[in-house]
């Protein structure tokens, strides 16, 4: 009994000397805008018609819906490279007339990327993303 009570003592003395680190700086910021990024890909998913992402030969189009234009006031597209952080590319939301962006991909290295659309209606935010494979 002693032995076990010795040894309780020495783990409690042992925890308390412990030093506890949170797994990443600023973890309760982080929190918080990952509830944002939640709120706006939920705006996304509450739309009617969504953004069509694709690859056509050697351009990304991007169309929006014709009834999300008028409304649309800032936004930005990133071309993320998981693999390598130094060919992400960010662009600003440009649209055209019909709603339309294309992006030149013939600079981009060929393999998996990410395209993250970030944009505002109004003061509503939206996010959506599309992995693509370039060849």
């Amino acid at each position: 009994m002693i032995a076990f009570m010795s040894f309780i003592v020495f783990l409690v003395t042992k925890m308390i000397g412990q030093k506890v680190d949170l797994v990443q700086e600023g973890y309760y910021k982080s929190d918080l805008e990952y509830e944002k990024q939640q709120a706006k890909e939920a705006n996304y998913l509450a739309l009617k018609e969504k953004v069509s992402i694709a690859q056509i030969g050697n351009q990304l189009e991007i169309i929006f819906p014709s009834q999300e234009l008028s409304r649309i006031s800032s936004g930005t597209v990133l071309l993320f490279r998981p693999s390598e952080k130094k060919e992400d590319k960010l662009f600003p939301l440009t649209l055209n007339s019909e709603g339309k962006q294309l992006v030149s991909t013939s600079n981009l290295s060929t393999g998996l990327w990410k395209v993250k659309l970030d944009w505002k209606e109004g003061d509503v935010p939206f996010y959506t993303e599309k992995e693509l494979m370039l060849q």
